[in-house]
């Protein structure tokens, strides 16, 4: 289960490394992600955090944990996971993405970058 939570993460992160914005969000959460911004929002608050770090140079998950809760979503199956991210002009970030399943497929429902 833990491999299909972190496979869906990776691709999802992957479509924002090619600039795919739309379709990230298409193949977002439409529980969690999706009610609470709109697509046009994504795309500039996407643009705006990953823009200026230049262009992926390496990344590798650090952790992949489950939770049934998490603050200020509703219970459910939830996949938190860590990676450990090197851009070409931010030497060490970590990313952070939440899967969420809904319907048998895992969905991204959250992301951030530090």
């Amino acid at each position: 289960m833990a491999s299909a939570a972190v496979e869906a993460v990776t691709h999802w992160i992957e479509l924002i490394d090619q600039g795919r914005y739309a379709d990230s969000y298409q193949e977002a959460s439409d529980e969690l992600f999706k009610p609470a911004l709109t697509e046009a929002q994504w795309e500039q608050a996407a643009r705006a955090a990953r823009g200026p770090l230049g262009d992926l140079v390496s990344r590798h998950v650090s952790s992949a944990t489950h939770r049934t809760t998490l603050p200020g979503a509703p219970d459910g199956d939830y996949y938190v996971v860590v990676y450990q991210t090197q851009f070409g002009r931010k030497a060490a970030a970590t990313e952070t993405g939440i899967a969420h399943l809904e319907s048998g497929t895992w969905k991204v429902s959250g992301y951030w970058l530090a």
